[in-house]
């Protein structure tokens, strides 16, 4: 069996965030920010989000992220506009449509390699999951870019209340394919929590680098530059 990672992995935007967000605020009127400040913005936002309220607050109780989204949002535009937008003026409605708007095929789609190497897996009657820190709206992204359909197990850190490195949620995929850790194959491109989590779970591993970035750390042979040369290290 493979799992693999969702975003990053299998999935990408096709545009970046300050992009995306930009053209929805410029509908909604609000104007006091730029798509490089909106996109600067975006890791320090994200980091300290997911710090305060982990796995989009899914201890909470939350039966979806769209709380977590929409505080995220109105403080990126805050933060990129230096204070000059107040919370109040971004709608609920406009991140509303954001979120919406990223299940669809209009903001993400495969990443290089990912269909041919998903139907190349198929063909050798492999089970195939997902395993990923990821919001409700997994299933309905994979949905949308038609490969739902090829995965056998599905896990979101959300949906199972539990996020990588976390070695139950290792546990928890191999359960819903019916394989033993040992007989897993997990890719994706994040070292500690893809990586090195699934190697310390009996998982085997492979790291998706595509800019080679951990190339004197991770030997030659425990990573890849695209998706479709998982096919090779199969052979």
């Amino acid at each position: 069996a493979v799992t693999f990672d969702a975003w990053g992995t299998l999935v990408r935007a096709r545009k970046s965030v300050g992009y995306q967000y930009l053209k929805y605020a410029k509908s909604y009127g609000i104007d006091a920010v730029s798509q490089e400040r909106l996109d600067a913005a975006v890791p320090s936002t994200l980091s300290t989000m997911l710090t305060e309220r982990p796995n989009f607050d899914r201890a909470s109780g939350a039966a979806t992220a769209e709380a977590w989204w929409s505080e995220f949002i109105r403080r990126l535009f805050v933060a990129a506009s230096d204070g000059a937008l107040k919370p109040k003026d971004v709608p609920e409605i406009m991140c509303k449509n954001l979120r919406n708007f990223y299940k669809t095929p209009g903001a993400v789609e495969l990443t290089e390699g990912c269909s041919e190497t998903l139907e190349a897996l198929a063909a050798r009657s492999l089970k195939l999951g997902v395993l990923s820190n990821f919001d409700d709206r997994l299933p309905d992204i994979l949905a949308c870019l038609g490969v739902a359909d090829r995965f056998a197990a599905v896990v979101s850190s959300f949906e199972a209340d539990l996020v990588k490195p976390d070695p139950h949620i290792f546990a928890l995929a191999a359960k819903r394919l019916g394989e033993e850790p040992g007989a897993i194959l997990h890719v994706g491109d994040d070292r500690r929590n893809d990586f090195e989590a699934a190697r310390a779970c009996g998982f085997r591993a492979l790291l998706l680098d595509p800019a080679g970035r951990e190339a004197a750390d991770v030997p030659q042979e425990l990573r890849i530059e695209r998706l479709d040369q998982l096919i090779q290290r199969l052979d």
